[in-house]
């Protein structure tokens, strides 16, 4: 155990200015769920399962079609312009331009898509043209891309977490003023447009030396570099939100609200093993330099200190959902809490898998990442087909853990079966390297 806070304090001595920015995005996706549990429950209860279930069928959608619109070029456009601080003008315009009309086109098509599937006046192709704004309004956060580039993450935080803040607020209002289910989607559309006022605002107090311009061959580069971390993000996309299309086609959109507001307890957790996985990065970056056997001995400890923080969350979230749910959610929604109890034990998963990521991006093995997610998506797509008829929203949640487990573990035994042996007994002991 003394072993253990050496290892942490000596993270926390070289890495201080690294925490220091990390600290901004953890209590950004603190806040996010902190209001996700409470604002968003109560939205859920107030608009009942049905509504919510509309409301979440498109937001699913939304988010999958996000992930094309990104175009790949988060990391890439922060490394880049870290590399070579001179090129930052066209790097950051041409990154705003792809992005822009990328997003812009998807957005105009899926609008084109449910209006011919429902209807111009329908209700679901209203939904799609305000949500679906943020799409055209995420080419705004390359912005961030650049606060990132130069350590000043707090500029992109303050501005999500205050557009988070007040929107939540205005979701206060319309349940006191009993609005209809547009006006909830009319202020995700306005979330969208205050973040990107925000970070362009933000951007003039601390803007690039030069002028942003855009150019083809800077397109090309991007795009040609950014498709396969753009394939990756679709895939695990697709096996986090895929279900809720699946169920949507299945069960009907009642069991879609009443899944896709529940689990938000489970799924709540997840920027825990993210936000550390941040801080340790460079950490790991600089060990895999200097020290192989340091680097090797910080990965079993990586390993079984994720698998005991996934093992504390799953067990507190199955033992906690029944009283979580009858109190933020009530009686329509407790056909959920069996489906939290088991959905509950993919966030063992997610954590052995992000502490794996360290260890991909060290060794340098993307494509390992983009298979890994790739077989999730498989298991996920299939594994619904196969077991929501049979088990409902029971299978659903099976289905979850499976395909988590099948993506960060069992992958392991085509790909790394040192990994594998490792994760195994992380599992089985993960107090054994602590």
């Amino acid at each position: 155990m003394f072993n253990n806070f050496y290892f942490l304090n000596r993270i926390i001595n070289k890495n201080k200015s690294v925490i220091k920015n990390s600290f901004w995005l953890f209590l950004e996706k603190l806040i996010r769920v902190v209001f996700g549990l409470l604002v968003g429950a109560w939205v859920a209860r107030y608009l009942g399962p049905l509504e919510f279930g509309e409301l979440a069928y498109t937001l699913a959608l939304v988010n999958l079609l996000q992930a094309i619109a990104i175009m790949g070029l988060e990391g890439i456009v922060v490394r880049d312009i870290a590399v070579d601080k001179s090129k930052a003008a066209e790097i950051l315009g041409t990154a705003v331009a792809v992005r822009f009309i990328c997003g812009a086109s998807i957005w105009l098509v899926a609008i084109l898509i449910t209006a011919y599937l429902d209807g111009f006046d329908s209700r679901s192709t209203i939904l799609m043209a305000l949500i679906g704004t943020s799409l055209l309004f995420q080419s705004a956060d390359v912005i961030d891309l650049w606060f990132q580039s130069q350590s000043q993450n707090k500029r992109g935080v303050f501005s999500r977490i205050t557009a988070h803040i007040v929107t939540n607020g205005f979701k206060i209002i319309l349940i006191i003023l009993k609005f209809e289910l547009i006006m909830f989607a009319w202020l995700i559309a306005c979330e969208s447009l205050i973040i990107a006022m925000l970070l362009i605002y933000a951007y003039k107090k601390y803007p690039c030396k030069y002028t942003i311009f855009a150019t083809i061959n800077m397109a090309k580069k991007l795009v040609n570099e950014g498709w396969i971390y753009m394939a990756s993000g679709i895939s695990i996309i697709i096996y986090m939100r895929i279900d809720q299309l699946i169920i949507k086609k299945y069960l009907g959109t009642y069991e879609l609200g009443v899944y896709a507001a529940t689990i938000q307890l489970a799924t709540a957790w997840q920027f825990f093993p993210i936000a550390i996985s941040g801080v340790l990065a460079p950490y790991l970056a600089s060990l895999k330099i200097n020290s192989e056997e340091g680097y090797r001995s910080s990965i079993r400890k990586i390993f079984s200190a994720f698998s005991l923080m996934g093992w504390i969350i799953s067990i507190f979230v199955c033992l906690t959902s029944s009283i979580i749910v009858e109190l933020l959610y009530g009686a329509k929604y407790e056909s959920g809490i069996n489906v939290i109890r088991i959905y509950a034990f993919t966030n063992l998963f997610i954590c052995l898998g992000v502490a794996q990521g360290l260890w991909i991006m060290n060794e340098r093995k993307a494509l390992m990442g983009l298979y890994k997610t790739i077989i999730g998506a498989t298991i996920c797509i299939v594994g619904n087909i196969i077991l929501i008829p049979m088990y409902g929203l029971i299978g659903v949640a099976i289905v979850a853990v499976l395909s988590q487990a099948g993506s960060a573990i069992l992958s392991n035994i085509i790909f790394s079966k040192k990994i594998l042996y490792l994760q195994l007994k992380s599992i089985i002991a993960p107090y054994r390297f602590l």
